[in-house]
């Protein structure tokens, strides 16, 4: 009688044990597809925000070199 209980016992805390890690791997594989599609979007909006940006940088870099060379030219 003993023995019967404590196999039930067992067996429910099993059955419990299995039920908790399979919701677990479900809410992982979704927050991974959420996530996912998140840093897919993050990305295209830094990368459209930094286009201008590194453009802008790039066109002072060579205005400055221009000047430079002007300045140079002109002490010459």
């Amino acid at each position: 009688m003993r023995s019967l209980k404590c196999f039930v016992l067992i067996s429910f805390l099993f059955c419990a044990f299995l039920a908790a890690c399979s919701q677990s791997q479900e809410k992982k594989a979704e927050k991974s597809a959420v996530d996912k599609m998140t840093d897919k979007a993050a990305e295209k909006a830094v990368t459209k925000i930094r286009s201008p940006i590194d453009k802008a940088k790039l066109t002072k870099s060579l205005g400055d070199e221009r000047t430079k060379a002007i300045d140079e030219a002109l002490q010459k």
